[in-house]
């Protein structure tokens, strides 16, 4: 009996220590570009995991290609940027829920104007085939305005998203127009102030496939500036 049992405890020992499978190792890779198609070289891009905090990091070479290699996980974001032209020609772009997939390619591109906070959801029983976006928009150029003010009480924070319409926003869906339905601006609240956010009704163009991640693209230009900004965001179409 002592030897059956002493049997059983090291088969239990070698599965505990042998057993177990490794994470598998990923990759994500793409090119990073303004909206003229011209390569940023030396761009900062990284995954950060739900805690905002970046876990894997690399640089773009003179083609803006980059090359991330992660071990399988969720992440909460992709963030792309050139630390030198940071707040003073350019700001992030961001890639949101990126899924835990080999061989993603995500294609970055960016100007002056951050489309942060992107997310989607589906209203059950609405009886239409339609998706609700919510973004906030941060422009640099009044970004650089606000700060000129020196308004420490936040009070005309305001001011650094713009006024948009439909118009000012194109939206695609795995690649696929997508028509604004309706667009309502909210105030979204900052630790001090209010930031103008907004959230749309999209169409939602027919799916070769459900239970995937869908790619949902928002470009933004600001109508006074022309700023111009994207964000992605992944999906999931249930």
């Amino acid at each position: 009996m002592r030897i059956i049992l002493f049997f059983f405890f090291v088969l239990q020992t070698y599965i505990s220590a042998f057993g177990q499978v490794s994470p598998k190792t990923m990759h994500i890779s793409g090119f990073v570009k303004d909206f003229n198609e011209r390569p940023i070289d030396s761009a900062d891009v990284f995954l950060l995991n739900r805690f905002f905090k970046p876990v894997v990091q690399t640089l773009t070479d003179s083609t803006g290609y980059y090359i991330l290699r992660f071990q399988e996980d969720a992440y909460h974001a992709l963030a792309a940027i050139k630390m030198s032209d940071y707040g003073k020609s350019r700001v992030e772009y961001w890639a949101w829920r990126v899924p835990a997939v080999d061989s993603l390619t995500v294609n970055p591109r960016y100007h002056r104007l951050e489309v942060y906070g992107v997310n989607a959801f589906s209203v059950q029983g609405s009886g239409s085939r339609s998706v609700f976006i919510y973004f906030r928009p941060m422009s640099l150029t009044r970004y650089k305005k606000w700060e000129s003010l020196h308004d420490t009480t936040g009070a005309q924070m305001e001011i650094i998203g713009p006024a948009l319409t439909a118009k000012d926003i194109t939206v695609t869906i795995d690649g696929q127009p997508s028509d604004i339905l309706d667009i309502t601006e909210l105030k979204e609240k900052a630790k001090s102030g209010s930031m103008r956010a907004y959230l749309m009704q999209c169409t939602l163009p027919e799916m070769k496939k459900l239970n995937h991640n869908a790619r949902i693209v928002v470009i933004v230009t600001d109508p006074e500036n022309q700023d111009k900004g994207e964000a992605l965001l992944f999906w999931q179409v249930e």
